[in-house]
């Protein structure tokens, strides 16, 4: 029997960086089932019609920012995990997201942090797959 497939959901209006994400993380386990949006608006679409394990966002997008969508995915999925990133590193929204529970990386960054971040928080799902 497959593993249910870990959902996670990547928003940035970078569409370049959103498939690269997509495409490392499906390579990289194959239970991961990765989607995209290039808009906060969209990705709140999204997180309405599906449960996603993960959010991976943008602090900085269009319609919607990174710490309201994660809010509102929360709301909808309290387990729902979340990992802010930002070109525009900020203690502020550090600290912001660190009171939610948030990871938070800075762009750019290596692939490998991002991927150890993930483990990370479908760890404290308790969803991270034997290796």
């Amino acid at each position: 029997m497959d593993p249910k497939p870990i959902r996670i959901l990547v928003a940035d209006d970078e569409r370049t960086l959103s498939f690269f994400l997509q495409k490392s993380l499906e390579a990289d386990d194959a239970s991961y089932c990765v989607e995209t949006s290039h808009s906060g608006a969209e990705a709140l679409v999204k997180i309405v019609r599906i449960p996603f394990d993960l959010v991976i966002a943008d602090l900085r997008m269009p319609g919607l920012d990174g710490l309201q969508l994660v809010k509102h995915a929360r709301n909808l999925n309290s387990s729902t995990q979340a990992i802010l990133m930002t070109a525009y590193g900020s203690d502020g929204a550090e600290a912001a997201a660190k009171e939610m529970g948030v990871e938070y990386i800075t762009k750019p960054f290596a692939m490998e942090d991002m991927k150890r971040l993930v483990r990370k928080a479908m760890r404290a799902q308790g969803k991270e797959r034997e290796r």
